[in-house]
Formats: C-alpha cells, structure tokens, sequence
C-alpha cells in the first residue's frame, strides 16, 4: 500500500506528490472498515446466540460464525493496540 502520510517530529504530514483528498478519502475507508468491524462483532455475538439457544451449533452457519468471531475480535484488539479504539 502506498503510504500517503509521514511522520514529522510530532505530527503527521502528507507525502509529497499526496493530495488531502486522497488522503481523506483513504481515511473515510478505513473509518467505515472499522465501523463494520465493530457492528459485524456485535452481529456475530446475537447471532451465535439465537442459534444456540435454537439448539443449532452443529451448523454449518453456526461453525461459520464460530470462527469468524475471534477473528473479527483480533482485529479490532490489533486496531486498540495501535490507538484506534472505539468511542
């Protein structure tokens, strides 16, 4: 990926060559990435949830979810790790 921003003594700069829209516009992806992430996780847990109380964890959907939860929550511990957190 190509990195469209520096960092200068205590700030952060935009690369040379880098237009702010560019550089907003990679933002506003990230930033609706982690919003899907963060509502994703809290689907994830309902989900499993309602199947379980269904009686459904031999499920293919059930095992699907199983997986994909500790992997969605990895992320989002990664993201904490580097000071993105939630608000």
């Amino acid at each position: 990926m190509k990195r469209l921003t520096a960092r200068q003594k205590d700030q952060w700069i935009l690369n040379e060559g880098v237009e702010l829209n560019e550089a907003l516009e990679r933002l506003a992806k990230f930033e609706e990435f982690h919003a899907k992430m963060l509502s994703s996780q809290g689907e994830i847990v309902e989900e499993l949830a309602k199947l379980r109380a269904e009686g459904k964890e031999k499920t293919v959907q059930y095992r699907e979810l199983f997986t994909k939860k500790p992997l969605t929550n990895n992320v989002l511990a990664f993201l904490r790790y580097h000071g993105i957190k939630e608000d």
